[in-house]
C-alpha cells in the first residue's frame, strides 16, 4: 500500500498464510487506519506485518484485538512495537463468514479523521489532500459532532476540496438526469425486443404453412407488428437525441465550471485537467488529448494524486487495451518509499559501505571496507516484502556482485548483514 485509504475498521477478516512479508505499509503516506476487533488472522506460518514508521506514530493507527479469543488475531512478528495491542472484547462476533463480510460506517467524529482534518503534516501533500476530499465528502452527509471537523467541513467549502466536490456532484446529476425519457427509451426497447419476438415467429410460420388464408392471416398481424416497431424506432430515436443533446449541454456547463477553479499544486492541476478531458470524452467523443492523459497517467500517484489512477482508467476505455505502469521506479524519488523505521544505518559509515550502480541494470556492485570475521548475508525483497533472492558472504570478503538481470524493473530492498551490523539499501533496477 503506498497511499492513504483511511478503512477505519474496515480491514476485516484477511487471512495471513505463509509469505515473507504479510502486511507492508512503507512509512505514513500508507494510512490504514485504527482497527478494532477487525478479526484478521495471521497463521503461524505467516511473515512479519511491518509498518514502516515510529513506535509513536504507529499507535496512531493502531490494531486492537482479543488475543484470548484467538491468537492469531496477532501477527506472529510485527514491527514498530505498540502497534498492535490486546484489548478484550467485551462484545465479540464473527465480523467475516464465507458468506457475508460485516462492515461498518464512516464514523466522522474518530480520532483518525481528526487527526486528519488537523492537517497530517507527516502525510505528502497529495495524499493528505485526497484524504480530505473523501473526509468531505463524508460529513456533507454525516454530521460531525466534533466542532474541529465542522468547522474543517465549513473551511474546505471554497477550496479545492470543495470545488472539486461540486464538480464530482455535478457530473452524478448529468448521468442521473432525464430518468423520465431514460426510463421509456428502456421500456421502448423491451417491447420492441418483444415485438421482434413475434415477427421472427410469424416469419418462420409463414414458411411451413400451406393455406393461404392462413398465410394471409399472418402477413397481416405481420404488418401491424412492422408499423409498430417503426413507430417505437421513430420515438427511441427522437428520445435518444434528447438525452443525449441534454448530456452533451449539461458536460460543457460542468467545463466551464472546471474552467473557473485556480489551482496551484501539481495534483489539483491534474484534477483540473482530468475533468476537463474526460468531460470532453463524454459530451464528444474526443480523443485528441491522449498525450496529455498518458502524461498524466505516466505520473507518481503520491505526487499527481487520484488523477493519475482516473487517467489510466480513461485511457484503457478509449483505447481498449490495458497499459501496465511501473510505480516503483515513478515514485522512485519520493520519501513515501522510505525504508522500515529501525534500520541500523550505521553500518555504513563503519564499513565505508557503496552500492552501484544504481539504476542497476545487470547486475550490483556491493563493496566494503571491513573484511567480516563470520559468515554474513545479503536478502534481497521486493517493494511488498516479498523475498527475491539470498546471498552468503563468506567470511574476509570485501565485495560481492549480485546478478539483477532476472529481476523485473522496479525497487529493490538490498538487506546486508556482516557480523553484528546491518542495514538496507534502496536498489531500483531498470533495464
Amino acid at each position: 500500500m503506498f497511499g492513504g485509504s483511511l478503512t477505519t475498521d474496515q480491514f476485516r477478516g484477511t487471512a495471513f498464510g505463509a509469505h515473507a512479508s504479510s502486511l507492508y505499509l512503507p512509512n505514513a503516506n500508507a494510512v490504514l487506519g485504527s482497527q478494532t476487533h477487525t478479526e484478521n488472522c495471521w497463521q503461524e506460518n505467516s511473515g512479519a506485518a511491518v509498518y514502516g514508521v515510529t513506535p509513536e506514530y504507529a499507535q496512531n493507527y493502531r490494531f486492537l484485538v482479543d488475543e484470548m479469543t484467538n491468537s492469531c488475531f496477532r501477527p506472529v512478528s510485527y514491527s514498530p512495537d505498540g502497534w498492535f495491542q490486546n484489548l478484550p472484547n467485551a462484545n465479540p462476533e464473527v465480523v467475516c463468514s464465507s458468506e457475508i463480510c460485516k462492515t461498518t460506517n464512516f464514523k466522522p467524529d474518530s480520532d483518525d479523521v481528526k487527526r486528519l482534518t488537523d492537517g497530517d503534516t507527516t502525510l505528502l501533500p497529495a495524499v493528505r489532500w485526497e484524504l480530505q476530499r473523501y473526509i468531505y465528502e463524508k460529513l456533507l452527509t454525516e454530521a460531525p459532532e466534533d466542532t474541529t471537523n465542522e468547522k474543517f467541513r465549513d473551511n474546505v467549502e471554497n477550496t479545492t476540496i470543495g470545488f472539486f466536490q461540486a464538480i464530482n456532484e455535478n457530473i452524478a446529476a448529468m448521468f442521473a438526469a432525464d430518468s423520465v425519457s431514460r426510463a421509456a427509451l428502456n421500456a421502448n426497447l423491451i417491447v420492441a425486443s418483444g415485438k421482434l419476438d413475434s415477427l421472427i415467429l410469424i416469419d418462420s410460420l409463414v414458411t411451413i404453412e400451406d393455406d393461404s388464408s392462413e398465410i394471409a392471416g399472418l402477413m397481416q398481424i405481420r404488418g401491424g407488428l412492422t408499423e409498430v416497431l417503426f413507430d417505437l424506432a421513430s420515438d427511441s430515436e427522437s428520445l435518444t437525441e434528447e438525452i443525449s443533446d441534454n448530456f452533451s449541454d449539461a458536460a460543457d456547463d460542468i467545463r466551464a465550471l472546471n474552467d473557473t477553479i485556480t489551482v496551484i499544486e501539481d495534483f489539483e492541476i491534474n484534477e483540473k485537467v482530468f475533468n476537463d478531458l474526460y468531460l470532453a470524452y463524454l459530451a464528444e467523443a474526443d480523443t485528441s488529448e491522449m498525450d496529455t492523459l498518458e502524461a498524466i497517467a505516466a505520473q507518481c500517484p503520491l505526487l499527481g494524486g487520484n488523477a493519475v489512477y482516473r487517467s489510466r482508467a480513461l485511457l484503457a476505455m478509449m483505447t481498449g487495451e490495458l497499459a501496465s505502469y511501473n510505480d516503483s521506479l515513478n515514485c522512485a524519488s519520493v520519501q513515501a518509499l522510505s525504508l522500515p523505521h529501525g534500520h541500523n544505518t550505521s553500518f555504513l559509515v563503519a564499513t565505508d559501505l557503496t552500492i552501484f550502480p544504481n539504476p542497476a541494470n545487470g547486475e550490483v556492485n556491493i563493496r566494503w571496507k571491513r573484511a567480516p570475521e563470520k559468515q554474513g548475508q545479503i536478502q534481497v525483497t521486493d517493494l511488498y516484502g516479498r523475498q527475491v533472492r539470498q546471498m552468503v558472504i563468506a567470511p574476509g570478503a570485501t565485495e560481492i556482485k549480485i546478478p539483477a538481470d532476472h529481476l523485473p524493473d522496479g525497487m529493490y530492498f538490498f538487506s546486508i548483514r556482516l557480523d553484528d551490523l546491518e542495514t538496507t539499501r534502496k536498489i531500483i533496477i531498470q533495464h
